[in-house]
Parts: structure tokens; sequence; C-alpha cells
């Protein structure tokens, strides 16, 4: 679906703190739509369960939707534009890595096959 054809849609977004906003208002003054935000957040996991509640669409990055995404439905934006992400993870050099940092760089690696 290309992002003018949802434009007149109803929106939940994470808040001003995220990098979705910013993209957000750059697909909307690029496609000249204009949709309504109707609630916006900090929490992902609140974003979530808002629009499980039926209230709108989203923007959320697939890394979000690997774990309790059940309600939910991923609508590709075919939009030749759309903006890529860099992820990188650090850590200091002499870190040791606990079981949580562990459990971390497994779904990363597993979702990205690295």
């Amino acid at each position: 679906m290309y992002f003018d054809e949802i434009g007149a849609e109803e929106f939940v977004m994470l808040d001003e703190g995220f990098v979705h906003s910013r993209i957000f208002k750059r697909l909307t003054e690029a496609s000249d739509t204009h949709p309504k935000i109707l609630f916006q957040t900090s929490n992902p996991e609140t974003l979530k369960n808002v629009l499980r509640d039926g209230v709108g669409m989203s923007f959320i990055t697939a890394l979000a939707l690997t774990q309790n995404a059940t309600g939910l439905k991923q609508i590709d934006v075919l939009d030749v534009d759309m903006p890529t992400f860099d992820i990188y993870l650090l850590s200091r050099d002499r870190a040791e890595v606990g079981p949580m940092s562990q459990a971390i760089l497994r779904v990363i690696r597993d979702e990205w096959q690295c």
C-alpha cells in the first residue's frame, strides 16, 4: 500500500522522542496528505495495545513486532523513497555479556541472520 492511500486514516503514534514521528511528517509532506493523529505515547507496548483495541493505524519497527504482536497486522508501505535505518549495537570493549544481553543478541542474530 502506498502512503498516500492511507493518508485519510487516523493514526496512533509514538511521541516526538522517536524517529517515527519525523519520518511520518516527511511522508505526509511528500504525499501531500494530512492524517489525523488521535493519540501519542512514549511506550511501544501501549501503542500496540491501543491498536489492538481498534484505534487507528501506526508506524512501528519490524523488531517491535517480533514479540507480543498477536492481534496486529503488518501492512508494507510501498513508497520508493521509504527511509532505511542503520542500527548499531555497541558495548564496552571489555564488557562481560550477561544472560539478558546474550538473550538480546540472540534475538538480533535470529532476526537479521548475522
